[in-house]
């Protein structure tokens, strides 16, 4: 499949974890975005990246996952649990864990996800490896990358994909 063409222009937004964006349900964070903040009019298919960020857990952690919670076009993630995930990124643990939590960094670029343009809400969810949402973080923040692309291209890349060619 070929890459559909990247308009140049790209959206960044960062998102601070504190007590103003913890969600009600106590498992998730939650940012409201202006909708007159985003650059690209034109376009309605983009992608989301974690390109950086780091977070303090109030647990001992072995490992941390970040999930965008949303619709995502080319990712799920299963597990024993029935819990659906869009994973867009694995934190790296910074330093052996102390009593009060563990540090961790996500280094960026792992994961691309396909998602509706132009969120208003972006919905963040953290993970243990063991699939248990973590309720509750110290404080940290994340920048996420919206990148646009060309609806019609992206489109047709796609039909060729999924369609088979009859001979």
């Amino acid at each position: 499949m070929q890459n559909p063409r990247t308009y140049k222009m790209c959206d960044y937004v960062t998102l601070v974890m504190d007590a103003d964006a913890k969600h009600a349900d106590d498992k998730s964070y939650e940012w409201r975005i202006n909708d007159g903040y985003y650059s690209n009019r034109d376009s309605s298919v983009c992608s989301v990246e974690l390109v950086g960020g780091t977070v303090r857990t109030t647990l001992n952690l072995n490992g941390l996952c970040c999930a965008y919670e949303g619709s995502a076009r080319n990712m799920k993630t299963l597990s024993a649990t029935g819990l659906q995930h869009v994973i867009i990124g694995y934190g790296e643990q910074l330093r052996a864990s102390t009593d009060d939590g563990d540090n961790f960094t996500f280094p960026g670029n792992q994961i691309a996800v396909l998602v509706p343009a132009r969120p208003t809400i972006i919905k963040i969810r953290f993970l243990k490896m063991s699939d248990a949402l973590v309720k509750e973080m110290a404080y940290g923040v994340i920048t996420l990358k919206f990148s646009y692309y060309d609806s019609i291209e992206t489109t047709e890349s796609l039909h060729n994909y999924f369609t088979p060619t009859l001979k």
